[in-house]
């Protein structure tokens, strides 16, 4: 038992942390379709490629093409989740 606790302690403390420090809040600007594949927000500050978005229980990928502006490009229904309209 205590080597299977210092293997997963020393994997814990191996992989580096890539996840986002702070929450970003903001609102989505138009009604969506649930297979709209882009949304347009309020603000897209703190928002970058590959992060994940959650619109009340959906989450969506913003996709690597996105750069900057208020329309992101996402893929939709992501993590187990389903697209629906919002």
């Amino acid at each position: 038992m205590k080597r299977f606790i210092a293997a997963l302690l020393f994997l814990l403390t191996a992989v580096p942390a890539f996840a986002q420090t702070a929450l970003n809040e903001t609102t989505v600007s138009t009604a969506m379709t649930a297979s709209q594949t882009n949304i347009v927000l309020a603000s897209a500050t703190g928002v970058a490629d590959d992060y994940v978005i959650y619109v009340d229980h959906e989450a969506m990928i913003v996709s690597p093409s996105w750069t900057s502006g208020t329309t992101v490009p996402v893929l939709r229904g992501a993590l187990g989740t389903v697209a629906t309209a919002h």
